[in-house]
């Protein structure tokens, strides 16, 4: 029974099923249609997901259990999402945030994926992509933020509603780079 329930492929079904069921909750029609099902499917996915984790440490031991990053990952999404379990109790929407970090749980099905030929190689790619893309990322904020500071000097007394400070001339700058709603700037 206990290597059924730490079986990956369960974990990872439980991980979906969880998913689907905070996906669906977030539906408000589909909320009220269901009463409230969907809350308890996910409070059981997270008590389960608090057993698993101590079945896991019982089984392997807490030194072999932290050897692996994919268990350090689940032993802090479970950790950081313990307080919902408390949600019948006490009205914790400021934690539904966690939601969106447990759901991150989804990635372990990339270990699944082993018929892709060089997976690994792929797997290395998409990393350094993304490792590339922060860094992009990271140098057009600074960009813009250079902008925003020159956009405010240069269109602060003609514009103050979108160049009066610093802040506001960079979500202009935002919106226009992103070109959602430039067409209000001129």
């Amino acid at each position: 029974m206990v290597k059924l329930l730490i079986n990956e492929k369960f974990v990872l079904s439980i991980i979906f099923l969880n998913a689907i069921s905070i996906f669906l909750n977030a539906f408000p029609a589909i909320n009220t249609a269901t009463n409230g099902m969907l809350f308890w499917i996910d409070y059981i996915c997270a008590l389960y997901f608090i057993v698993e984790l101590l079945l896991k440490i019982k089984v392997f031991g807490f030194v072999q259990y932290w050897a692996s990053g994919w268990n350090r990952f689940d032993f802090i999404v479970v950790l950081a999402s313990s307080p919902v379990l408390l949600s019948p109790i006490f009205d914790l929407k400021t934690f539904s945030v966690i939601l969106i970090l447990r759901l991150s749980r989804i990635l372990r099905l990339f270990k699944l994926l082993t018929f892709i030929p060089n997976r690994n190689s792929i797997i290395t790619g998409v990393v350094r992509a993304l490792k590339a893309s922060i860094g992009v990322f990271i140098a057009l904020i600074f960009l813009n933020f250079m902008f925003a500071m020159g956009a405010t000097l240069l269109f602060g007394q003609d514009a103050p509603e979108f160049f009066g400070n610093p802040l506001t001339s960079f979500y202009t700058l935002f919106k226009i780079f992103t070109v959602e709603g430039w067409y209000e700037i001129p």
